[in-house]
């Protein structure tokens, strides 16, 4: 009998070992998940980097031009900008925990009062705050990244003018992309927001102005929260897709059947145009500007520094000729399904300076201009595969 009283009386305790443990053991496997997602998503380019670089603290660039790539780091604090014109290429930027008992509570990338900041195939993840926070500053270029898992926002842009964000993917985080505080003249363009967890995938304040949000999509939206906000009426919608709306803003498949596009094309500079066959997997049925590249380039409003943001469910495309500086951007990111295709160009010859060319891939290998700009446009490594033109 006394032996049953003492197992009576340290049950509980037995019992709270054995939650405390089963806890513990959810949270060891759903680490391991996430970690094996995380890994999953960044595996294309881990193989492109060297061993990761372990950082206590912050890692603060101050010297003007600096160049960083091919980098994987892992760090307790946050990347700071401090200087103009850095450029980081083909990063992984893993935020990690300072100790057992903290957690990472910082962003990721972080620049404040600097210029011409560059972003090109960067990935961050598990950061506690933003993902990138930048405030003022012009000139800055984010193509071709990815967000993962990070307590705030994914991509915020503060009273920051004449910048782009392209080819960017954002996936459990707070918020999505957001500009505020008098942030104009920003292209937001083929980006995809998945899974946000509080707030809007895409948000512009009542103070922003002439901004342009274009070919963008959400997907697994924090409910009630909107998904698409423009509290502004002075940003261009053009050719978007996500469920629901708030303000000014607006897209396709919205859920109360509104306008598509929002803000009159013609009065924005550069006028951006979309391209693509068959439509897309939002909107099968005229969903594009045009749906031939030969037609986009014969138009005549087409004027110099416009930008042609081509996406098709059928992914090869003639030859083309490029007589004057325009930018080309191929969509991969905010398609899906059979839609979710790679843009192949048979080949592209460049016969104009300020041409830039950005996520394609070239049959054969390109004629261009010395001064001809690509980000992630692949060509024939002459082995069966595709090189990175750099």
């Amino acid at each position: 009998m006394k032996g049953s009283k003492l197992q009576k009386k340290g049950s509980p305790v037995i019992i709270l070992i054995l939650v405390i443990t089963a806890i513990i053991a959810i949270f060891l496997f759903s680490l391991a998940l996430e970690n094996e997602y995380i890994n999953t998503k960044f595996q294309a380019m881990a193989t492109k980097g060297t061993a990761v670089q372990t950082i206590n603290g912050n890692y603060t660039i101050d010297t003007p031009g600096t160049v960083i790539s091919n980098q994987k780091i892992s760090i307790t604090g946050s990347v700071i900008i401090n200087a103009d014109n850095v450029t980081l290429k083909n990063v992984i930027i893993t935020c990690k925990s300072p100790d057992f008992f903290h957690l990472h509570n910082q962003d990721g990338i972080i620049a404040i009062g600097v210029n011409k900041l560059k972003l090109y195939d960067v990935q961050i993840s598990r950061c506690g705050g933003n993902g990138i926070f930048i405030q003022g500053g012009e000139g800055h270029d984010l193509s071709e990244g990815h967000v993962l898992i990070v307590g705030g926002t994914a991509i915020a842009l503060d009273n920051v003018w004449d910048s782009v964000v392209i080819g960017w993917k954002t996936e459990r985080t707070a918020e999505g992309i957001v500009m505020r505080n008098g942030s104009h003249h920003n292209r937001v363009v083929a980006t995809h927001v998945a899974d946000t967890r509080k707030g809007p995938s895409f948000y512009l304040s009542e103070d922003t102005y002439a901004n342009q949000m274009v070919r963008n999509r959400n997907k697994h939206p924090a409910s009630g929260r909107g998904v698409a906000v423009d509290l502004s009426g002075k940003n261009l919608w053009y050719h978007n897709d996500c469920s629901y709306v708030k303000g000014f803003a607006a897209c396709w498949g919205r859920k109360d059947k509104g306008p598509g596009d929002y803000g009159n094309i013609n009065e924005f500079t550069p006028r951006p145009w979309t391209v693509c066959r068959k439509g897309s997997f939002a909107v099968p049925k005229a969903s594009c500007t045009y749906q031939g590249m030969q037609d986009a380039l014969a138009d005549p409003k087409l004027s110099d520094g416009d930008f042609i943001v081509v996406d098709s469910k059928e992914p090869n495309w003639p030859a083309i000729t490029l007589t004057r500086p325009l930018w080309i951007v191929g969509n991969s990111r905010t398609q899906h399904g059979s839609y979710d295709k790679e843009i192949h160009f048979e080949n592209i010859t460049v016969q104009s300076a300020g041409v830039r060319l950005q996520n394609l891939f070239i049959d054969t290998l390109p004629s261009l201009f010395p001064d001809t700009a690509f980000i992630d446009v692949r060509v024939p490594d002459g082995k069966g595969g595709w090189e990175t033109l750099e």
